[in-house]
């Protein structure tokens, strides 16, 4: 399995990654997040020394992809089966200097823990649910207008939340940068003061604040978080 893309010799901005799969299980490689100016396809699956596909038979999914511009690049994939919801994580940072990807690095995410809470605010209860990396603390927290999570990442003082909106007009979202992200192929606004995000509000009311100043640090952190919140009444 390569953990790392291989950049395709002829134009150097594109890259191959091929990743382990074992055929018939329902499990899939499938993209999380990949930023603006990346792009990926899946090419299918590809079966070891040339044999026949069988359930539970090891072969690899083959993805092409390219960088588009002179920016860096990243991209995150996972491994599940859809119904799931939770899998293993790989995410990649693409870095590229001098018109081509100079580097690029990866980092395995499969430790998580799932937080669940009960939700008695409001007209809307039920279960707010997530996964964090599971060396995190995490607290329950309610105000006027939301309840989620408050989750502190180890060796950090502060943290972010994880939420459900109540009332999500009560939120002044009108004096920050906005732009659209999209995780797991839904739109996400995406909220900035400055070079800090601030707020990611995602379909169902569902999203996540930071409170934390170097959110690059923790951004794959955000979006692996993310992937899995639900609000389940």
């Amino acid at each position: 399995m390569n953990d790392a893309p291989i950049i395709n010799d002829t134009n150097e901005k594109d890259f191959v990654l091929d990743l382990d799969l074992s055929a018939g299980t329902g499990f899939e490689w499938m993209v999380v997040y990949q930023s603006d100016n990346l792009s990926i396809e899946n090419k299918g699956f590809k079966v070891d020394n040339g044999q026949q596909a069988s359930t539970g038979g090891r072969g690899n999914v083959h993805f092409e992809g390219s960088i588009n511009d002179d920016n860096d690049g990243d991209l995150i994939l996972k491994y599940a089966r859809p119904w799931e919801g939770q899998g293993d994580y790989k995410s990649y940072h693409f870095k590229v200097e001098d018109n081509k990807i100079s580097d690029i690095s990866c980092v395995d995410s499969n430790i998580y823990t799932q937080m669940k809470l009960i939700n008695t605010l409001g007209s809307e209860k039920g279960y707010l649910c997530t996964y964090i990396p599971s060396n995190w603390s995490s607290e329950k927290y309610e105000s006027d207008n939301e309840a989620g999570i408050k989750i502190i990442p180890e060796n950090e003082e502060n943290g972010f939340e994880i939420f459900h909106f109540l009332e999500k007009e009560k939120l002044e979202l009108n004096n920050y940068e906005a732009r659209k992200i999209v995780i797991s192929a839904k739109d996400y606004s995406v909220y900035y003061n400055g070079d800090k995000l601030i707020y990611m509000i995602g379909p169902d009311n569902n999203g996540l604040r930071n409170s934390i100043t170097d959110y690059n640090k923790y951004f794959f952190d955000f979006i692996r978080t993310i992937d899995n919140i639900s609000f389940e009444e």
